[in-house]
């Protein structure tokens, strides 16, 4: 049984930055562009959350905005 891990760029950069895994890139494409996590912005639910990079996104998005007022389901 061989442990294979795919670290590409993407990788290694969520690593970097202290995200658990490479998917937080691509919630971050989508705030960038539809801006889903704003003030207005309530409730988080992510479902198959594991390992947790896009509720750590989720979480560093809603504190950049100032946001104290949400629950994380």
């Amino acid at each position: 049984m061989s442990t294979f891990e795919f670290q590409d760029h993407y990788f290694k950069k969520a690593k970097k930055e202290g995200f658990m895994a490479r998917s937080v890139f691509k919630l971050e494409e989508i705030q960038n562009k539809f801006h889903i996590f704003d003030k207005h912005t309530k409730t988080i639910l992510d479902i198959g959350c594991a390992p947790g990079s896009r509720i750590q996104y989720a979480v560093s998005q809603m504190k950049k905005n100032n946001t104290t007022n949400y629950k994380i389901l």
